[in-house]
C-alpha cells in the first residue's frame, strides 16, 4: 500500500522540480523550439546538398549539349542561349507537373490538398533550383537584376509550408513557372529558326507571354498582396514584385522600341564584355583568313596572266619565224628560177 502511494506521488514531486512549468510559456516549449530549429538547420543543409547536385547536373548537361550543338555547327552565342533555355524548360515542365497534378491547384487558394512531406520536398527542390539559377545569372551571365529576382523568390518560399499562406506561394509559383516556360520556348524558337515563318511563330508565342505576364503581375499577384495580412510575407512579396517589374519585358520593350532587333533584345540578356571581346577576336580572325585567301589568290592570277601572255608572245614569235622562213625560201626559189632562165637564154 505504501509502495503504491509512493509510486503515484513520485511523478508529482518530481514535476515540482521542473522550472519550465513555472515559466510564462506553454510546457515543453523550449523542447519544441529546439526541435524546430534543428529541423530548419537540417533542411538548410539538405538545400545546400541539393544546390551542389544541381550544379553537377548543370555542368554535365551543359558539356553534353554544347558538344552536340557544336557538332551541328551552331555559333557560340546561340549555343549558350539554347543551353540555358532548354535547362529552364526541363525544370518548368517538371514543376508544372508536380504543382498541377500532385498539388491539385485550383483558382481558389484554399483548395490546396497535399501531404506535408511531399509539399516540403517540392518546395525545397524549388528553393534549391532558384538559388542555383540565381548563382548562374549573377556569376556566370552577369545579370544581377535577374539573379536578385530569383534570389528573392527563393527566400520567399523558405519554410512557407509551415505557414497558412502556403497556398498563396504555391499559386504564385505555378503561374510564374508557366510564364517562365513561355519565354524560354520563345528563346528556343528564335535561336533555332531565323526564317520569316520562325520569327512569326516566335512573335506569336511572345504575344502569349506578354498577355500571361499582364495577368500574373497586374491581376493575380496584387490581389494576393491585398488579401494577405502577414507582414514578413508582404515585405518579401513587395520586394520580389518590384524587382520582377523592373526586370519585365515591358521595360525592355520601352528601351528597345525603335531598334530593328527589338525581339532579340527583349528575350535575351545583353552580351557580357567577355562575349563581345570574343566576338571581336573571331571577327578579326575571319577577316585575316579572308585576306590571306585573297592574297594567295592574287599571285596565282598574276602568274596565270603572265604565263598566258608569255605563251601568246611565244606563239607570235614562232609565227614570225615561220613567216620569215617561208619568205626566205620563196626568195631563194625565185632567185634560182631567175638564174635558170638566164642560163637557158644564153
Amino acid at each position: 500500500m505504501l509502495e503504491e502511494m509512493t509510486n503515484s506521488w513520485a511523478p508529482k514531486f518530481h514535476s515540482l522540480l521542473d522550472l519550465t512549468l513555472f515559466l510564462p510559456f506553454a510546457p515543453n516549449f523550449q523542447n519544441n523550439l529546439q526541435i524546430e530549429e534543428k529541423k530548419i538547420a537540417d533542411l538548410d543543409i539538405f538545400v545546400g546538398y541539393l544546390i551542389l547536385l544541381w550544379a553537377m547536373l548543370y555542368m554535365l548537361y551543359e558539356k553534353c549539349l554544347n558538344v552536340l550543338l557544336r557538332s551541328m555547327r551552331f555559333p557560340l552565342m546561340q549555343r549558350s542561349r539554347i543551353i540555358d533555355a532548354v535547362w529552364s524548360c526541363g525544370f518548368c515542365f517538371g514543376s508544372i507537373s508536380f504543382l498541377k497534378f500532385s498539388a491539385m491547384i485550383t483558382p481558389e487558394l484554399s483548395s490546396l490538398q497535399l501531404e506535408e512531406g511531399r509539399l516540403e520536398l517540392g518546395l525545397i527542390l524549388h528553393k534549391s533550383f532558384y538559388l542555383h539559377h540565381a548563382g548562374i545569372k549573377i556569376f556566370c551571365r552577369g545579370s544581377w537584376l535577374k539573379g536578385w529576382t530569383d534570389l528573392l523568390f527563393a527566400l520567399l518560399i523558405i519554410n512557407s509550408h509551415q505557414h497558412k499562406w502556403c497556398p498563396i506561394i504555391i499559386n504564385i509559383l505555378f503561374y510564374k513557372t508557366i510564364n517562365t516556360l513561355l519565354v524560354e520556348i520563345c528563346r528556343i524558337s528564335l535561336s533555332l529558326w531565323q526564317t520569316k515563318f520562325g520569327k512569326l511563330v516566335t512573335k506569336t508565342l511572345f504575344l502569349c507571354y506578354c498577355l500571361n505576364w499582364i495577368y500574373v503581375y497586374t491581376c493575380f499577384v496584387p490581389d494576393s498582396l491585398r488579401e494577405n495580412n502577414n507582414i514578413p510575407l508582404q515585405l518579401y512579396l513587395w520586394m520580389w514584385y518590384i524587382s520582377e517589374c523592373l526586370n519585365s519585358v515591358w521595360v525592355k520593350l520601352l528601351g528597345n522600341f525603335n531598334s530593328s532587333h527589338w525581339l532579340e533584345a527583349c528575350l535575351f540578356l545583353p552580351p557580357t564584355p567577355e562575349a563581345l571581346e570574343l566576338a571581336r577576336i573571331r571577327k578579326r580572325h575571319r577577316d585575316s583568313l579572308k585576306n590571306n585567301r585573297s592574297s594567295t589568290k592574287t599571285p596565282k592570277k598574276i602568274e596565270f596572266w603572265r604565263t598566258l601572255l608569255c605563251a601568246i608572245a611565244m606563239k607570235k614569235k614562232i609565227r614570225r619565224m615561220r613567216q620569215a622562213k617561208q619568205n626566205k625560201t620563196q626568195t631563194e626559189t625565185a632567185n634560182n628560177e631567175e638564174e635558170i632562165k638566164e642560163i637557158t637564154s644564153e
